[in-house]
């Protein structure tokens, strides 16, 4: 019996979330034990490294031309080059919403506690859901709001059930915050509703020419913060740039092609609430690490958690069997 696409987003996202604690302990290594605290410059590797996805499409395309021997049409050379304006632009704007939401995301964590920010974070899903009904792109319904109230609950408590993640609190970072759950809340209903509706590329694609264009543009912002102080420029070690390579593969190439998946195959809000699984996940790994302990809140959040993921998928498979049906009998 195959899976249907719902039970194969669902597992796509559970992987990624695995990916993204993997990657988070890679990064607090690197900042850390590597001393190599460079969040903008590890933000620039890690997009660029999404280029790579264009190999197999230059491959073909050098293949192609050395087979083919007709030459297009000028009406079709132009019809060609306004298309492919239109999609530069919108994978030019995509970019622009993931590196927005990103280096948002690790400025707040200089500016705020763990525990503020993760909590905070979470509020991209009540943005999406709410978006994504403005936009019609997926159904408001009272059981949905209760899922997301339930597992912004469950990340409260998880979060607060660790003392060492609390640290301190300013406006600013805690601005940071909701500015960056905003931006990826833009993020996921854009790549929903502007690029995999219209886009005749695939999702590799998508994300190939994102990184290009990334790591065109980003460079110049790279040195222009070094030169204002925001965060010296320093060639990294060969250790710390294997790492750098490390992460930007696991973490942001791997993680971001099959959550990009999970968001066709599943929604926008079920793929945002992935992120929350996150953080009963590190702090499971922290206890077996050693570095801190159980408690009862901690059961309640992570049961809160796990248990607004659940119901938020169990509604989308029913809308799925519900256009199924409809389908079926059209």
């Amino acid at each position: 019996m195959s899976l249907s696409r719902g039970a194969i987003g669902i597992v796509l996202l559970l992987v990624v979330a695995l990916l993204w604690v993997s990657s988070s302990f890679l990064i607090q290594y690197i900042f850390g034990e590597v001393h190599y605290d460079k969040p903008l410059f590890l933000t620039y590797i890690s997009t660029s490294f999404f280029s790579i996805y264009l190999l197999p499409t230059a491959c073909n395309r050098i293949c192609f031309r050395r087979n083919s021997f007709v030459s297009p049409s000028a009406d079709d050379n132009f019809s060609n080059e306004q298309v492919t304006k239109v999609y530069a632009l919108n994978i030019l704007q995509f970019g622009v919403l993931w590196l927005v939401a990103n280096y948002l995301f690790n400025l707040a964590l200089d500016r705020t506690s763990v525990a503020s920010n993760s909590i905070l974070s979470t509020l991209s899903n009540v943005f999406t859901l709410f978006l994504a009904a403005y936009l019609r792109i997926e159904k408001l319904s009272l059981l949905k709001f209760v899922y997301v109230l339930l597992n912004f609950v469950g990340v409260v408590s998880v979060t607060w059930s660790d003392s060492s993640s609390r640290g301190s609190r300013t406006l600013v970072g805690d601005t940071f915050s909701i500015l960056s759950a905003l931006f990826y809340s833009f993020y996921v209903l854009f790549l929903q509703a502007k690029l995999m509706k219209s886009s005749p590329l695939d999702i590799s694609e998508v994300f190939g020419w994102m990184g290009l264009l990334m790591m065109i543009i980003l460079l110049p912002v790279v040195f222009l913060w070094s030169l204002l102080d925001f965060e010296k420029f320093a060639v990294p070690s060969m250790k710390s740039f294997l790492f750098l390579i490390m992460n930007a593969l696991i973490g942001t190439v791997l993680s971001d092609y099959l959550w990009a998946l999970a968001v066709v195959y599943t929604s926008p809000v079920l793929a945002t609430m992935a992120l929350s699984l996150t953080i009963p996940l590190s702090t499971l790994l922290d206890t077996l690490r050693g570095k801190t302990h159980f408690s009862s809140l901690y059961f309640f959040g992570a049961c809160c958690v796990f248990s607004g993921f659940i119901g938020l998928a169990w509604e989308n498979r029913k809308e799925e069997l519900s256009r199924e049906n409809v389908n079926s009998m059209s």
